[in-house]
């Protein structure tokens, strides 16, 4: 019972903005726990404060400590609220029609009749009914403004690419598959070129490379330097200046590159903290959490819907790499993802990048690629064709696309 209204506590402050509509259909007494009543005071009747640290200011010692255990620990995807709030709303009206009847038992001057027993419930239900409907009306009054908002994204730099997605939405979660060694960490820094020549805030938590082996990437986009020469050292005065000139651009732009997180709950707090427009995971399936499941796929759902969490949160676009299964090589699709249906389901966009030459160097050019737009929560899916320039660690749009 205190678990559901812990939940939904928890979920009201992670989400302030999305949940804000749903406090009217609350009443203090569908909680039993003094804390939970004493936050969800305090989010009713002070709706102008939204910052987590503000709200836990407004908190006694003991409020806080379970605010802080309800965001933390019991509130673990906003898809899940309605029924968290469900089941908060049955529990409170069941006690609420139980309180009711005690009184009525005890008082010996009172009649209980089925009439009155069915009156008693109808009350409690068109209660709960009334609340809806005014949450309902209420929503309907900004869509037009809602509805005609420009809506915030990020460009990935192809043009082509943006055409047929119209940029990727912040807040969203987009998924990257591929086989090793396709180029989808390269595909993924061409985007944060893109953003990093736009301003944008990055966070990149890299778990596979080292941060030098991503700035060393990145410096082959920006400088057109050739990526061997990274690791033959074979560097001429020319390239010794670009390379400089690079890391004086990294000093002075958006970009923080981690290779020492693995748990997803440490990258919440970091994304939380610098509140980046752009995340890039590479990848996925290295991810650790916290919070063990019985199998590492029900972890890794767990890991899935933490990142649509912190998307939300931040109105942020979180990019995550992820492996395919082997047996994918020929044509992969989304079904492919590694370890994960939640992948899928928690994806606002999933792009299958492939490059044929990696499983068929006889009769494929290194070049060759294809990105299979798979899953596209606000358009159009497709295969869009492309090429990969592994000297300077490009992908490059042709101009056809195929829905």
């Amino acid at each position: 019972m205190v678990e559901i209204e812990m939940a939904v506590i928890g979920s009201l402050l992670l989400w302030p903005d999305e949940l804000r509509h749903t406090i009217g259909l609350i009443e203090e007494s569908d909680f039993i726990s003094p804390e939970c009543q004493e936050i969800f005071q305090v989010l009713r009747d002070k709706p102008e404060i939204k910052d987590l640290t503000l709200i836990l200011s407004e908190l006694s010692e003991d409020a806080t400590v379970a605010a802080v255990q309800a965001a933390q620990t019991y509130a673990n995807s906003l898809n899940a609220y309605n029924s968290y709030l469900s089941r908060l709303k049955e529990q409170g009206n069941s006690r609420r029609l139980k309180n009711k009847l005690y009184a009525v038992v005890m008082d010996a001057k009172s009649t209980v009749t089925a009439d009155w027993l069915r009156e008693l419930a109808g009350e409690e239900q068109n209660t709960v009914i009334d609340s809806y409907a005014k949450q309902s009306k209420e929503h309907l009054k900004g869509f037009a403004e809602r509805a005609t908002k420009p809506v915030a994204k990020i460009m990935t730099g192809w043009s082509t690419l943006d055409k047929i997605i119209g940029g990727l939405r912040m807040p969203a979660v987009s998924i990257v598959g591929a086989l090793p060694s396709t180029g989808k960490t390269s595909f993924a820094l061409n985007v944060t070129h893109k953003q990093m020549l736009d301003g944008k805030k990055i966070v990149v938590f890299s778990l596979e490379m080292s941060a030098d082996m991503i700035y060393e990437r990145l410096a082959c986009i920006f400088m057109n330097i050739d990526y061997q020469l990274f690791n033959s050292r074979d560097f001429s005065p020319k390239d010794v200046k670009n390379i400089e000139r690079f890391g004086d651009m990294l000093s002075y732009m958006n970009i923080y590159v981690f290779d020492n997180v693995y748990d997803v709950e440490t990258q919440g707090m970091i994304i939380n903290q610098i509140k980046p427009d752009f995340v890039v995971v590479d990848y996925v399936q290295k991810v650790s959490s916290k919070h063990k499941g019985d199998s590492r796929r029900v972890e890794m759902e767990h890991i899935s819907g933490q990142y649509k969490q912190f998307a939300s949160r931040c109105k942020c676009h979180i990019m995550l790499l992820s492996q395919l299964t082997r047996g994918s090589d020929s044509t992969p699709s989304m079904r492919n993802l590694k370890e994960s249906g939640a992948l899928e389901a928690d994806g606002d966009y999933v792009m299958i990048l492939n490059r044929p030459y990696v499983h068929n160097k006889k009769e494929h050019e290194p070049s060759e690629t294809t990105l299979l737009i798979d899953k596209n929560k606000f358009g159009s899916t497709g295969i869009m064709n492309m090429s990969f320039e592994g000297k300077y660690q490009k992908f490059y749009e042709e101009a056809n696309f195929e829905e």
